[in-house]
């Protein structure tokens, strides 16, 4: 997610949250943890762009552990 967020950066997840288009959220890959940029929402899929892909991938709504966010 460069240059939004750095390797290693600490970042804080709402879980409570609902994801919404456009929002960072940190998702469960298949045992790895990782950021990606929401994109549309149909039914319990979204499409997901995570820093490593050129193109926007594929994601379950029970993938997404949060949202990245501020304090407030």
């Amino acid at each position: 997610m460069e240059p939004a967020f750095r390797d290693g950066q600490w970042v804080l997840v709402h879980r409570e949250r609902p994801p919404r288009r456009a929002d960072v959220a940190l998702l469960d890959c298949g045992g790895t943890l990782d950021l990606h940029r929401l994109g549309f929402h149909l039914g319990p899929w979204c499409d997901a762009q995570g820093r490593r892909e050129p193109a926007p991938g594929i994601a379950c709504r029970a993938e997404i552990l949060g949202v990245v966010g501020p304090d407030s």
